[in-house]
C-alpha cells in the first residue's frame, strides 16, 4: 500500500500534538494517526508515547499469515499497553495530570482493513473519487447528540462543545476500543485524518480535493493547506494512502 503524510501545526497553535507514522511491519501496512491533549506538553507525550508503545509492540507480535481474529487481538493488547503506560504517567506527574490521546490504528493486509479506533479522529475511504465514507465514530458529546436526534448536522457544525471527546487514551484504567474490518479496492483511497481537518472542511470539501488532486501526496498537502486557510484552528494531520494496483 503507498501512502504519504502530513501534519501542521495550524495557525493558532504553537506546538502539534499530533502524532503520526506509517511503516511496513512483516508485511502489513502499518498506518497510526493519534491527537494528543492535557496541559503542559502532555498532548505531545500522551500522542507520541502511545503511537511509539503501539508499534514497538507490533514489530515484536504481528506475524505473517495471522488470522483477523490474531491481528485483532495484537492491536487490542498494543493498545492495552500504550494505555497502562499512559496512564500511569499521567498519575505519577501532577503537571501530566489529565493528559491523554485519540488514536486510529489501520493495519492493511491485501484488500483486508483492520481498525481500531479510539476518540474523535477519523478514517475515511473514498470510493472510486465519486463517495465518501466515514468508516469510524466519533467518541464525542456531539456525536452523541446528533445520534439521540438532540441536534442537526448543521448544529453540530458550530457546537461549542464539538470538541468534547467521550473516550480517549490514557485517562481511565481500561480502553474500550472500536474494532472494525473493512475491504478496500485499488479504486479506493483511504484517509486517516485528525479533527484539526474535519473540524474545518466537509465530507464533501474533502472528496473533491481527492478527487481533483493528480497524486495522493498532492491531495495531502492541499487539504492541510486549506485547513489552515479556512482558520487553522487545530493541529491538522493528514494520512492518505492507496492499494498498490497487482
Amino acid at each position: 500500500m503507498q501512502f504519504y503524510t502530513v501534519t501542521d501545526c495550524g495557525k493558532t497553535r504553537p506546538n502539534n500534538e499530533d502524532f503520526c507514522c506509517g511503516e511496513v511491519i512483516n508485511g502489513f501496512t502499518v498506518m497510526i494517526l493519534a491527537d494528543g491533549m492535557g496541559g503542559y506538553q502532555g498532548g505531545e507525550i500522551a500522542s507520541s508515547g502511545a503511537v511509539e508503545t503501539v508499534v514497538e509492540y507490533l514489530r515484536k507480535n504481528l506475524q505473517k499469515y495471522s488470522s483477523p481474529k490474531q491481528i485483532f487481538e495484537v492491536m487490542h493488547a498494543a493498545l492495552y499497553y500504550a494505555n497502562k503506560n499512559l496512564f500511569n504517567m499521567a498519575n505519577e506527574s501532577t503537571t501530566l495530570e489529565g493528559m491523554g490521546t485519540t488514536i486510529d490504528i489501520v493495519i492493511s493486509s491485501g484488500h483486508d482493513l483492520f481498525i481500531a479506533h479510539v476518540g474523535d479522529g477519523r478514517v475515511y475511504k473514498i470510493l472510486g473519487n465519486k463517495k465518501i465514507k466515514k468508516i469510524t465514530r466519533d467518541h464525542s458529546l456531539v456525536e452523541y447528540m446528533l445520534e439521540r436526534g438532540e441536534i442537526t448536522p448543521q448544529e453540530a457544525a458550530v457546537h461549542p462543545q464539538r470538541h468534547v471527546i467521550t473516550r480517549a487514551l490514557g485517562t481511565e484504567y481500561t480502553i474500550n476500543a472500536d474494532m472494525i474490518m473493512e475491504n478496500i479496492t485499488s479504486k479506493d483511497i483511504l484517509l486517516l485524518c485528525s479533527d484539526g481537518l474535519t473540524g474545518m472542511l466537509s465530507d464533501e470539501k474533502i472528496l473533491s480535493v481527492v478527487a481533483e488532486s493528480e497524486s495522493l501526496n498532492e491531495a495531502a498537502q492541499t487539504l492541510v493547506r486549506l485547513a489552515n486557510e479556512a482558520g487553522g484552528k487545530d493541529n491538522i494531520t493528514v494520512i492518505i494512502a492507496r492499494l498498490e494496483e497487482e
